[in-house]
Formats: structure tokens, C-alpha cells, sequence
């Protein structure tokens, strides 16, 4: 029997199938007869830090503090006179000396009460002046009544020889004696004027001097209708205008005293501990700062703690030049410590959670716990200044911020003090920096 032909869609077919099976065919082959690498087993990464070498000694830390300017002493001036404001002198922000006139009380008023008060010392000084020419009448009266009755004796002595002697009628010395008697009653009388001169004349001395109280009382309320500066400083507050009426205690001016300015920062605790001996000690302690192109040099006076957010703030307080800063200014310190031994002045980046630092030993890290004790700025450099009782002298520690730095990670140092001071590779700081830049991966384990 006749096989019939196959058609060309059939015959395309057939021919696909076995170019494939062909390809196959060798594919499978050369993998078969294809050599084997040999297995390696896989390496540890090694992370690149830049290291530097500790050389502990004795440093004076800085500590940088923010502090705010206050005024112990702030004043409101009030009036001490009724009286309407004739004139204000001064303005929110000026500053004045002591001394100096800011507010201008209307005195007619005060003048007038004056005027009545000289009146009354002027009075009871001629009053005054009138006991004491009485005064010294009644004792000359005084001394002549004496003589009088004195006279009066000596006659009435004489009467009554002569009565005895039968010369004189009784009617006579009974006369005699009225007279005498009349004498010496004017003399007592006389007497007693003197006697009581000296409570007269200090009667009219005490009105007097209430007088000239009251009059020196006016004097002063006239001149309480100028409001004087107490002391030097900024005017922080005018509470009144030209016209306003006011009465006894009505605040005027708020004035600051220059005196009174200082600078209280905030310190840590374990730095205030180190301060207060330094202090008891009688060490000396200064801060700098700047205002505008001014350097200020501010020395440390005391140390107080107080409650705050209900926990306990050591604040430190610094004397302020002339010419101090408003208060409520902020003026950033760098406050002197005493100095500190066994320290190494190290980047902030080398310090972990600020608490430890890691050494490089063999390749790896070795985590040492350390404490921070203050800064320091060596030229345009900020640097910690940290104590690590475990580091000696020749020790390398990282100063790279690691994300997952752990004892026992694999490093590979870089940078100059990694070399003993020669540059570091090109290739090197490159790759440091592309692992520790923010978009980099994080950093794992090692494996």
C-alpha cells in the first residue's frame, strides 16, 4: 500500500524536534565532561575603621554649657505721692545710672503741703524762742522775789524785838508778817515759773521738731515726684504715660540691677560633684563665652540645685562683666575644668553609647568600658576627653561609628595613625567611606 506524503507544517515540526533534542543532547554532554572547581570556604568580611593611638595623661577638660541671663534683683518702682505724670523720661530698653531721673511727678500739689509745713516750723520756732525769754524772766524774778522776802525777814525779825520791847502795837507785826508772807508766796510762785520752765521750753522743742518732721516729710514727698534710679541697669517695663493719674503704690518703671545680672547654666551631676571640690578647695574656676565680637570671661560663683520637672537640676552661676546682656539672653560657655589624669583626648565618633570604646587587638574589636570627663578643642578639632582604666599607652581604639560594632568583629585598620603616620591608601579611605555613609547597608555579623 501507497504511503501518502507528509505536508510541509508536518515536515517543519519533525525538524524542530530534532534540533532541540541535538542541543540538549550536547548541552548535557559538555556539563558532563565540564572540570570541577575546587570548593573554597567562604571569608570573613573585614569592616575598614580608622583607628588612633592612645597616649593617656593629664588634660583640662572644657565642658560647653548653655546658659540664660537673670536678674536677681528686679524692681518696680511705684509712686510714692498721689499726683498726675508730668513727664516719663525713659523708654523699654534704655539703660540708666544711678541717680538718674526717669519720671517726672506734677509737685503742685506737694509744693503747697510744703509751704504749710515751713509755715508751722517757722511758728513753733518763735514759740519756742517766747518760753525761753519767759524762762529766763521768771528766774530773774525768781532771784529778786528772794531778795524781797529775804528783806521781809529781817524786818519782820526787827518788829518783833521791838514788840517785845514793848515799842510797837501787835497790830503792827501782825502787818509786819503779811508782808512777809506775801513775799516769800511770790517768790515760791516765782520759783515754780523756773522750775517748770524746762518742761515748757522741751513741750514746745518736741512741737517743733514734729514741725520740722513734717516739713523734711513735705520736702521729701517733692522731691519723690522725681523717679530716681536705685541702682544701674536696663528700664525693662514703662507701666505708665504722661497724664495718668496715680496713687501711693502704683507701679511705674521695672528697672533690673546691673549688679544683679549673672548667667545660670545647667551642669551634670557627676560634674557639679568635681566642681564643688574644686571650689572647697579654693580653686578657681572661669567660663568664656562671646557677645557679638565681645570675649567675656565669667568666673564661676557658686553651684545650687533645685527642683524641675520633678527631678533635681544642678545650676551653675557666673559673674557677668560691666555692660552685661539683657537677661533672658542665651550665651553659649566653654567653663574650665580642673584638669583630669589618665585621659585620652578622642573623637566623638569613638565613643559607643557613651560609655565604651573599642580597642583593635589582632584584627579584631575589644570593647572597654570608659567614662567621659569633659572636651576639649585641640585647634579647629572637637575631642572627648575620656577615661578607660583598661587602655595603656600605645593602644589603638576605633574611631568610627560602627552600627553593630561588637567584641570580636573582624576590622581592617585605615588612616594615618593606623600606618605610624604615613598617608593611608586612596582606595582605602574610599572604601571607608562607602561603608559608613548613610545609604550604605548595614553592616551584619560576621559570618
Amino acid at each position: 500500500m501507497k504511503r501518502s506524503p507528509l505536508s510541509p507544517r508536518a515536515r517543519r515540526a519533525t525538524l524542530a524536534a530534532a534540533i532541540l533534542a541535538a542541543g540538549v543532547l550536547g548541552a548535557g554532554t559538555l556539563v558532563a565532561t565540564a572540570p570541577r572547581p575546587e570548593a573554597r570556604p567562604p571569608e570573613e568580611r573585614a569592616w575598614h575603621v580608622s583607628v588612633a593611638t592612645v597616649r593617656p595623661g593629664r588634660e583640662a577638660p572644657r565642658l560647653a554649657v548653655h546658659g540664660r541671663v537673670e536678674a536677681a534683683t528686679a524692681t518696680d518702682l511705684a509712686a510714692r505721692v498721689a499726683a498726675p505724670v508730668a513727664e516719663v523720661l525713659v523708654r523699654e530698653g534704655d539703660r540708666v545710672r544711678a541717680g538718674d531721673v526717669l519720671l517726672r511727678l506734677d509737685d503742685a500739689d506737694a509744693a503747697l503741703v510744703l509751704a504749710r509745713r515751713e509755715a508751722d516750723v517757722r511758728e513753733a520756732r518763735a514759740a519756742l524762742a517766747s518760753v525761753r525769754s519767759e524762762l529766763a524772766l521768771a528766774e530773774r524774778l525768781a532771784r529778786e522775789r528772794g531778795s524781797v522776802a529775804a528783806l521781809a525777814d529781817e524786818k519782820l525779825e526787827r518788829y518783833r524785838r521791838l514788840f517785845e520791847q514793848r515799842m510797837v502795837a501787835r497790830t503792827l507785826l501782825d502787818e509786819v508778817e503779811r508782808e512777809g508772807r506775801l513775799a516769800h508766796i511770790a517768790h515760791e510762785e516765782e520759783r515754780a515759773r523756773v522750775d517748770d520752765g524746762p518742761h515748757r521750753v522741751a513741750r514746745q522743742e518736741a512741737i517743733l521738731a514734729r514741725a520740722e518732721a513734717e516739713a523734711a516729710q513735705a520736702r521729701l514727698d517733692v522731691a519723690r515726684t522725681g523717679v530716681r534710679a536705685p541702682f544701674d541697669g536696663p528700664v525693662v517695663a514703662v507701666h505708665v504715660g504722661r497724664g495718668d493719674q496715680v496713687d501711693v503704690g502704683t507701679p511705674l518703671l521695672r528697672l533690673v540691677d546691673d549688679a544683679s545680672v549673672e548667667v545660670r547654666a545647667p551642669v551634670p551631676a557627676d560634674q557639679a560633684a568635681r566642681i564643688r571640690r574644686h571650689l572647697a578647695a579654693g580653686g578657681r574656676l572661669v567660663a568664656e563665652g562671646r557677645l557679638g565680637e565681645r570675649r567675656l570671661e565669667l568666673p564661676l560663683t557658686r553651684l545650687a540645685g533645685n527642683q524641675r520637672d520633678g527631678r533635681t537640676v544642678i545650676d551653675a552661676f557666673f559673674a557677668l562683666p560691666d555692660a552685661a546682656p539683657e537677661p533672658g539672653r542665651v550665651l553659649e560657655l566653654q567653663l574650665a575644668l580642673p584638669p583630669e589624669d589618665d585621659v585620652v583626648a578622642l573623637p566623638v565618633t569613638a565613643v559607643y553609647e557613651n560609655d565604651r570604646l573599642y580597642r583593635v587587638t589582632e584584627g579584631r574589636l575589644e570593647a572597654v568600658p570608659a567614662e567621659i570627663v569633659g572636651e576639649v578643642e585641640e585647634g579647629a578639632a572637637y575631642r572627648l576627653l575620656v577615661r578607660a582604666p583598661a587602655l595603656r599607652r600605645g593602644d589603638r581604639v576605633v574611631t568610627t561609628q560602627l552600627p553593630r560594632a561588637m567584641t570580636g568583629l573582624r576590622v581592617a585598620p585605615v588612616g594615618d595613625e593606623a600606618r605610624g603616620g604615613e598617608p593611608a591608601g586612596v582606595a582605602a579611605h574610599e572604601a571607608l567611606a562607602r561603608e559608613t555613609r548613610p545609604d550604605s547597608p548595614t553592616p551584619g555579623p560576621p559570618s
